[in-house]
């Protein structure tokens, strides 16, 4: 569990890029119209130097229905995807941020320093004013502390899968 806590705090800045990306294709999504699948399954032969629409036959009005079903189930699943990867990364990040600040506050400040602010060891080590062993010491310490959170939280994930 240690090597996931400590897999998260390196990616924590790609897994907020990649939910701001997440959001950002569900915001703009743009779902393929209905409208767009049956006029491109409507049919006109020509008639002279004209093109003239005939009547739409009982076929291409099943396969347009099918059409759309089948469209509003892919757009439905696009979305429905999206979500629950963003949801799923919200709830990562946010646990993961809750983690960090209910930390006592000496290892909080550090570990804030680091992956929150994502500022670089130089930095918080003049930002905090204690030396580069003692951020050492107490992300080490930090890390512990979060991936006894990590383990709670699988065990009632468990014991709710269980009971």
């Amino acid at each position: 569990m240690r090597e996931y806590v400590e897999k998260l705090i390196r990616e924590y800045p790609m897994m907020l890029q990649h939910r701001d990306f997440l959001k950002r294709q569900i915001e703009n999504y743009q779902p393929i119209t209905v409208e767009d699948v049956i006029d491109s399954m409507t049919f006109s032969r020509p008639d002279g130097e004209r093109v003239q629409t005939g009547r739409t036959s009982d076929k291409t009005c099943s396969i347009a229905m099918y059409c759309r079903d089948k469209v509003n189930r892919m757009n439905e699943e696009v979305i429905r995807d999206w979500v629950k990867e963003y949801d799923q990364l919200d709830e990562e990040i946010s646990f993961l941020e809750n983690c960090i600040r209910k930390l006592p506050s000496y290892l909080a400040e550090v570990i804030s320093e680091l992956v929150l602010e994502r500022v670089s060891w130089d930095e918080a080590e003049q930002n905090i004013g204690v030396s580069r062993n003692t951020i050492a010491k107490r992300r080490k310490e930090a890390i512990q502390l979060i991936t006894l959170d990590y383990q709670k939280r699988a065990s009632e994930e468990e014991a709710l899968m269980l009971g």
